[in-house]
């Protein structure tokens, strides 16, 4: 296959990179097919195939190839973008195998800590509710977790993490658990309204992760402020 060389007004073979003219025999010796393949191609500067395949239909290309993006800076090509976290989805109801701590799934089970400690998940409120995986009846012997389970090792973790949080982590769970708002609070513990939001914001952040924070809270508000 040959391209169109602008500069030295030869084409040139893309596989061997040997240059061709209209009067220059071809490394297979066929220079009188490859001389009219040549004349025949000038005038709309496309690719063609080689003689051996001259059956096939030619295809049309840039003639050039087309530069890579350079950095300003430093000429090199640029690197390839990082990509970016995955993002949780704002929902209404999360599946227990979705559960992963995020805060949006705090905020979620936060939501529904009442229901939780009764031991009962949140149901679906797009379908007739969650229920466990599918039993084989292939399995003679099967081992079903209680449904009290999952909702109790929830509320277990997350009472853990919001007992850590102190005083701030009582105010989050009466913000998003009991329905109090920062105005009710404020006026009970005679504190500014913006410092309940903000002691709720930063013991959400606390309470959220896949881990358990590994500081104590009074260390991390310090080391928030630093």
């Amino acid at each position: 296959m040959l391209y169109w060389a602008t500069d030295e007004q030869e084409w040139v073979c893309i596989s061997c990179a040997r240059r061709y003219t209209s009067n220059s025999d071809n490394h297979n010796g066929e220079g009188n097919l490859i001389s009219a393949t040549i004349e025949a191609a000038k005038a709309h500067k496309t690719i063609r195939i080689s003689p051996a395949t001259a059956e096939e239909p030619s295809r049309n290309v840039s003639q050039e190839a087309l530069p890579l993006p350079q950095d300003s800076n430093t000429g090199a090509p640029p690197s390839q973008p990082k990509p970016t976290p995955r993002e949780v989805p704002a929902k209404d109801w999360y599946a227990p195998s979705e559960i992963s701590f995020h805060r949006k799934h705090m905020l979620f089970l936060l939501k529904h800590l009442i229901l939780l400690r009764e031991g009962v998940y949140p149901p679906d409120p797009y379908h007739s509710g969650y229920t466990d995986e599918p039993i084989s009846k292939k399995k003679k012997r099967i081992r079903r977790t209680p449904s009290f389970a999952t909702p109790a090792l929830y509320t277990a973790e997350v009472e853990i993490r919001l007992e850590r949080a102190g005083i701030d982590g009582l105010i989050l769970e009466a913000i998003e658990a009991w329905g109090k708002s920062p105005a009710s609070i404020s006026a009970h513990l005679r504190i500014p309204e913006g410092l309940v939001k903000k002691k709720r914001d930063t013991a959400l952040r606390y309470v959220s992760g896949w881990r358990r924070k590994k500081r104590t809270y009074k260390q991390f508000v310090n080391h928030k402020k630093g």
